[in-house]
């Protein structure tokens, strides 16, 4: 037992991990905009994490499996998996980097991925999760004598999966903002001038 709880810490630190950029997910912008997450992975295991898919979503665990159960609506925006689509990510070992991170880069396609804001987005806040999966490698795909069917290890029971807690919010534009604050002012000094107007009535 005292041996199982000095080890429980050692492999739950073992274990891959995502991060986002920002650092809690949350993420927003007007309508018709493209922002998007960075991303930093952590895999101290002696074998090679290779991305193979990114999806933003709310998750559920079904018979032990992490799965996408809910996505944002079309009417709020579209996501983009930038990871896997555009990029090859391997974390590991010598001679690759136990630890990769890049930051979100709409032109340069980099980060974990984009969430475009339709053009007539209703304002307000879909939360969920960025789920990454991934292949585990003995031999880091990389390497010249890399042979993805020797090579690629089974996952685990519950499958390879990363998950990190991601949200995005549809908020007006300054310009819109500043908008309605001058017509909340103009609408007050309209108010303010008619009650004048009325005591100045009254004195008379």
């Amino acid at each position: 037992m005292i041996l199982a709880a000095v080890l429980a810490p050692l492999v739950m630190q073992a274990a891959p991990l995502l991060t986002l950029s920002p650092p809690a997910g949350n993420i927003q912008g007007g309508r018709g905009t493209v922002v998007g997450w960075g991303f930093t992975i952590w895999n101290s295991e002696p074998n090679y994490l290779v991305v193979t898919s990114a999806e933003f979503c709310q998750t559920v665990v079904v018979a032990g499996f992490t799965v996408c159960d809910q996505f944002p609506s079309a009417t709020l925006g579209t996501f983009t998996d930038y990871i896997a689509q555009f990029d090859f990510i391997v974390a590991g070992p010598t001679p690759e980097s136990p630890v990769v991170s890049q930051a979100f880069d709409r032109a340069l396609q980099t980060g974990v991925g984009s969430f475009a804001f339709a053009p007539g987005a209703p304002y307000g806040t879909f939360t969920g999760q960025i789920l990454l999966t991934y292949d585990l490698y003995s031999r880091s795909p990389n390497d010249p004598s890399f042979d993805a069917a020797t090579d690629f290890l089974p996952p685990s029971p519950n499958g390879n999966t990363l998950t990190a807690g991601a949200s995005v919010s549809s908020v007006p534009e300054p310009s819109t903002i500043l908008l309605v604050a001058a017509g909340a002012a103009a609408l007050a000094g309209r108010r303010r001038s008619t009650a004048l107007l009325r005591v100045g009535r009254d004195q008379v």
